[in-house]
């Protein structure tokens, strides 16, 4: 990653930190290993809220449509939907 970008990553960080913000996220995998491992990011980063984990494509796709989340975290070789 270029310097000037590493800073400006670093300043968000800071400043959803300090603001006391939250990124609401939401997982869409069909792996539950990958699921584990993302939760595990999330539960450790200080402004991330994990808001819901799918395995189910058709079932996420329609709760994020209806909700966006800030992140969304997307396996795009799943079953029913590839490559949302």
């Amino acid at each position: 990653m270029h310097q000037s970008a590493e800073w400006q990553l670093c300043i968000m960080h800071y400043a959803l930190i300090i603001n006391n913000m939250e990124l609401n996220c939401v997982i869409i995998d069909d792996e539950p290993q990958a699921v584990a491992l993302i939760k595990n990011y999330i539960s450790r980063t200080p402004y991330l809220n994990l808001v819901e984990g799918y395995t189910d494509s058709v079932e996420g796709l329609s709760k994020v449509t209806e909700n966006p989340p800030d992140i969304l975290f997307l396996d795009i070789q799943m079953p029913d939907l590839n490559g949302m």
